[in-house]
């Protein structure tokens, strides 16, 4: 079950490092934009992917309990509630989107929060697809089925690349010819991926699979009991996700008042060091899944086993990583970029973070 996710996660990250130094090659000023509206994004993503813990385990258990009724009602129930708070949330940040960066970044320089504002702007109409895809994600997963979302996720980072190496810096082949976007085409290319992969998705459960197949409208209706237990599960997640990113935010608008190098190197840094979240990454989302199946058929001391060695196998990845890494640091960070000051102090921090 973790090894689908694992291909998934490692596809993500380097397609999302691809991403970045495509967006980094359009100066710091851009790249520093970005940075700052992935820092407000990844809270947004962190409270959907919290809630799906609710749906991924309840759609678990029911599936350990080998109860597909349920199991379809529950993932129904969670898809609802998670498309309901989306929109609400996208509906908030577009109407308050200029106040949250002034009050957030006030500090940077004019240059970067004008960047800032025409990336959130267009990248705030993924939230939902995003949304839809990370419940869909986790539902799936609960049922026991990896692949699709590991084949989803691969498709749809493919996309978001090609979208913006295209919108990003324009087609120029003879003839046709067509206009460079910049930080406009990088939202843009995003946003038309992450539809693309919530569409590819939301079919799958529609259609249906051996796991699940929610085609009865009566599956939708709201329940009580099923939407209690995925809040159950899903609110203390999301308030642990909602300070820990929280936190990271805060930390954000002090590098903001450091400067426009120092808002790139962490940029750059964040991307880099993703690569070593990887690991632990894949298990933390397989473990859900996997700890909740051996619950629902009534095998907690299994379940425990299973859990234990997740932990160890995360910790033992994450040390091999950050000693691969560490040679390659300086040559890792040229590829986003080359000038000096930025990859000076990228540098640094990222030899702090390999040792933490």
């Amino acid at each position: 079950m973790a090894l689908p996710v694992l291909v998934e996660q490692l596809f993500i990250v380097f397609m999302g490092a691809i991403n970045t130094i495509l967006a980094s090659n359009l100066g710091k000023e851009a790249i520093s934009a970005i940075g700052m509206v992935d820092t407000i994004s990844i809270i947004i993503i962190s409270l959907f992917s919290a809630l799906a813990i609710g749906g991924t385990v309840v759609v678990a258990q029911y599936t350990g309990h080998n109860n597909p009724e349920k199991a379809n009602h529950a993932a129904a129930q969670a898809l609802s509630s998670c498309l309901a708070i989306a929109v609400v949330i996208t509906l908030l940040i577009l109407a308050l989107r200029k106040p949250l960066l002034f009050s957030l970044f006030g500090e940077a320089e004019p240059a970067v929060l004008a960047n800032a504002i025409t990336y959130l702007s267009i990248s705030l109409w993924s939230y939902v697809p995003i949304a839809m895809i990370t419940i869909a994600f986790g539902i799936l997963r609960g049922s026991g089925n990896t692949r699709t979302p590991m084949i989803i996720s691969i498709l749809m980072n493919f996309f978001n690349v090609v979208f913006s190496y295209f919108l990003i810096y324009g087609i120029n082949l003879g003839k046709m010819q067509t206009p460079a976007f910049g930080v406009a085409g990088a939202a843009t290319g995003l946003t038309l991926a992450r539809t693309l992969g919530a569409a590819l998705v939301l079919t799958v459960l529609f259609r249906g699979s051996s796991q699940l197949r929610l085609n009865k409208w009566a599956y939708f209706r709201f329940d009580t009991e099923l939407q209690k237990c995925i809040f159950t599960l899903g609110v203390p997640a999301s308030a642990e996700q909602l300070m820990f990113n929280g936190g990271k935010l805060i930390v954000q608008t002090f590098i903001v008042s450091l400067g426009t190098v120092s808002i790139a190197a962490n940029t750059i840094v964040n991307s880099v060091s993703s690569i070593l979240s990887v690991p632990g990454m894949a298990l933390s989302i397989a473990a859900p899944a996997i700890v909740g199946q051996q619950i629902g058929a009534g095998q907690p001391q299994q379940a425990k086993k299973q859990l234990q060695f997740l932990v160890f196998a995360a910790m033992a990845a994450n040390v091999l990583v950050s000693l691969i890494l560490l040679p390659f640091s300086r040559s890792l960070l040229s590829l986003y970029t080359h000038d000096p000051a930025t990859l000076d102090m990228a540098v640094l921090v990222l030899l702090v973070n390999l040792v933490v």
